[in-house]
C-alpha cells in the first residue's frame, strides 16, 4: 500500500478481492501510482511524484 504522502507500507494481512489481474511483464498506472508484475521480481509499486513503494517477491519484500 502507498497512501497518498507517498509512503509505502506491505502488508499481505488484508485481503482487497481485487477482480484485476496483472500479467507478468506487464504495468499500470493511476492517479501518479505505478506497479510492475515480473515473474522473477516480484511485484513493484510506488509513488511516481515521491519515488517511494515497496516490493514483494516469494524471498523477501521492501519498502523504499
Amino acid at each position: 500500500r502507498i497512501n497518498a504522502a507517498g509512503d509505502g507500507a506491505a502488508s499481505c494481512q488484508e485481503g482487497r478481492g481485487a477482480t484485476n489481474v496483472i500479467e507478468y511483464g506487464s504495468a499500470v498506472e493511476h492517479n501518479w501510482f505505478a506497479c510492475t508484475a515480473d515473474q522473477y521480481e516480484g511485484i513493484t509499486c510506488w509513488n511516481e511524484l515521491t519515488g517511494n513503494g515497496f516490493q514483494l517477491k516469494r524471498e523477501a519484500d521492501r519498502i523504499f
